[in-house]
């Protein structure tokens, strides 16, 4: 997997955080996803989730099981913003930017 920073700064304030490609192989992280850490932790986390669903489940067209698989990486934000309080490093967000 990749991770790709889009500096688009038409998308500052758009509130769009970050998206995973068609194939499942790279995270683009849009501008307010670096709004401060645990923004960019949770937006990393979601989109990683997407990556895992989308490697056991493939590319889902229902709308229904979209709106699963979504609901799942929202669900699961908080768990890994939880562990990188308890197991992660210390860092300014700049020093990420």
């Amino acid at each position: 997997m990749k991770v790709k920073i889009v500096r688009d700064p038409e998308l500052v304030g758009s509130g769009f955080l970050g998206m995973t490609d068609e194939g499942g192989r790279v995270i683009r992280l849009l501008p307010d996803s670096f709004q401060d850490l645990e923004t960019l932790i949770k937006t990393l986390g979601h989109e990683r989730t997407h990556i895992m669903q989308r490697r056991i489940f493939g590319r889902g067209t229902d709308a229904t099981f979209m709106r699963q698989m979504e609901d799942a990486a929202y669900g699961i934000e908080s768990e890994f913003w939880e562990y990188y309080l308890r197991h992660g490093r210390t860092g300014r967000l700049e020093e990420l930017r």
